[in-house]
């Protein structure tokens, strides 16, 4: 009886943790920013191709002043 207790209580932690970390932490997936072109080197390419600073302005007027590349 007393491992059913156990592994119940331990799971309610568990998803009373994940509960927690959920509204809490702050996360970069809310924040907006250009598809990636690459799985690897993500936006590095854009960034290198143009002139300097070019893309970032691009991206500034596109997604406001906070952007994920």
């Amino acid at each position: 009886m007393y491992p059913v207790f156990a592994a119940t209580g331990f799971a309610a932690v568990i998803i009373v943790y994940r509960v927690y970390r959920r509204y809490t932490c702050i996360s970069l997936a809310d924040v907006p920013g250009p598809e990636s072109a690459s799985f690897i080197m993500g936006n590095t390419k854009e960034l290198y191709q143009g002139q300097v600073a070019e893309a970032d302005f691009k991206w500034q007027a596109q997604y406001g002043n906070v952007v994920r590349f």
